[in-house]
């Protein structure tokens, strides 16, 4: 990724997504990218939920603990009405 040249804090959202506790830098991106591949595979394909878990310390960390039901939910919705599918 670096080599195409997209930025240093999406390659690392990318790299760490699964491990964002091995994060050296920024966390946006980061955060979002772990939020959204973790809720994905809950949601869409509920067998591989836990190996792709949200990383909940981490998620405390940012004070964003408590917003994964209203994620959880808003994906549910997106799913049931086909837009995750279709989008």
């Amino acid at each position: 990724m670096g080599l195409w040249g997209i930025n240093y804090p999406i390659v690392e959202a990318i790299a760490f997504h699964h491990y964002p506790g091995r994060r050296t830098g920024q966390i946006g991106a980061l955060a979002a990218v772990h939020a959204g591949n973790a809720l994905a595979h809950e949601v869409a394909t509920p067998q591989e939920a836990e190996a792709a878990g949200v990383d909940l310390e981490f998620m405390s960390e940012l004070d964003l603990r408590d917003r994964l039901p209203v994620w959880q939910s808003a994906c549910r919705k997106l799913l049931q009405n086909g837009d995750l599918l279709n989008g």
